[in-house]
């Protein structure tokens, strides 16, 4: 007639599969050349944060997938992940996400042999990087100036 403990409950469901960091593991996997995992793993983190809703994590998933879709030289889909994250951070109004995404259609525009296009993408990084650097100045300058009197 021993005491019984209460067993704990289980985790409530939720829409986020139990499975590894789609990004932590496709990073690993595309440093080691798997491709194919870390298309898919980036494939699954996509598809994580359009499901909640998380448009600066769908850019920052386009912008890896096509990174390793470039890696595994399909530069045409790279374009087009490129591309999407560009109108998404766009519309966001994100300075240093914009900059990180200009920067790698640069490269791709430059493998592409689209001098002309790289050069702008090249520009527009440089543009936004300089803009989000002088919106963080300028916020940190209001977070320093002392509050006016009431």
């Amino acid at each position: 007639m021993g005491m019984r403990c209460a067993q704990p409950e289980p985790p409530p469901a939720c829409s986020v599969p139990s499975q590894p960091a789609p990004n932590r593991y496709s990073a690993v996997a595309h440093s080691h050349g798997d491709h194919a995992i870390a298309i898919a793993q980036l494939g699954l983190a996509l598809k994580l944060a359009r499901e909640h809703g998380d448009r600066l994590a769908e850019a920052e998933a386009l912008r890896v997938l096509a990174e390793a879709e470039r890696a595994a030289h399909r530069p045409a889909r790279a374009l087009t992940h490129l591309e999407e994250a560009r109108t998404i951070v766009r519309e966001l109004g994100h300075p240093w996400a914009t900059a990180e995404v200009e920067r790698d259609l640069g490269a791709l525009y430059r493998t592409l042999d689209r001098t002309g296009a790289a050069a702008d993408a090249f520009r527009a990084a440089q543009a936004f990087a300089e803009l989000g650097a002088t919106s963080r100045a300028h916020a940190m300058r209001q977070r320093a100036a002392p509050e006016p009197d009431a």
